[in-house]
């Protein structure tokens, strides 16, 4: 019941709160790889894909 409750709940909302709510949630995941130290310099992101 409740798990059917959610799905419509969801299914309701406009898509482009679903897509702001992907964003912050990958801008928060970013912003966490940061504070961890898990970062890379340009220099090695362009000899990564070899640019």
């Amino acid at each position: 019941m409740i798990k059917e409750l959610t799905l419509e709940n969801i299914n309701t909302l406009p898509d482009n709160v679903i897509e702001e709510l992907y964003i912050r949630m990958k801008v928060k995941k970013g912003l966490k790889d940061v504070e961890e130290g898990r970062t890379m310099s340009l220099e090695n992101f362009r000899k990564k894909l070899k640019l």
